[in-house]
């Protein structure tokens, strides 16, 4: 479930305003001391806020909201859309990672980026494309 993220795809940023072409924040298991958090299962477990359960037992992690590796650190990836669909579980990530003092960093996707300058003037289209699965996976 866990994808790897490279530091030339992010741009490092403190707070967690929204320019336009910010796509997802990282939410990085180190302070800003440089220190790891802990406990190791911390990314999962928050992202359980919105997890998606089946009939079969099985369960997989929602697309704005989800465990990732970035640099070999557990880090969760927040898609800019939980700020508008899902505002209290936005504050409420958002709040955990100002409480422990995270590191963040802005990710904008290469296919994003790509389809946003070929697309520039469809929003609609751009909003279609934007949520389509095949686009959500690093």
């Amino acid at each position: 479930m866990e994808s790897v993220l490279t530091k030339e795809l992010a741009t490092s940023r403190s707070n967690p305003v929204l320019s336009e072409k910010v796509h997802s924040w990282i939410i990085i298991g180190e302070t800003a001391e440089g220190k790891t958090f802990r406990p190791s299962t911390w990314a999962e477990r928050l992202c359980e806020l919105l997890i998606v359960f089946h009939d079969n037992g099985s369960f997989h992690y929602h697309h704005d909201l989800r465990p990732v590796n970035f640099n070999g650190h557990h880090a969760i990836r927040v898609d800019h859309a939980l700020k508008s669909d899902k505002p209290l579980v936005w504050e409420q990530v958002m709040s955990f990672a100002r409480m422990y003092d995270l590191q963040m960093v802005e990710y904008v996707s290469p296919w994003h980026e790509f389809l946003r300058n070929v697309l520039p003037d469809t929003k609609q289209h751009w909003d279609e494309i934007t949520n389509a699965d095949a686009l959500e996976e690093f």
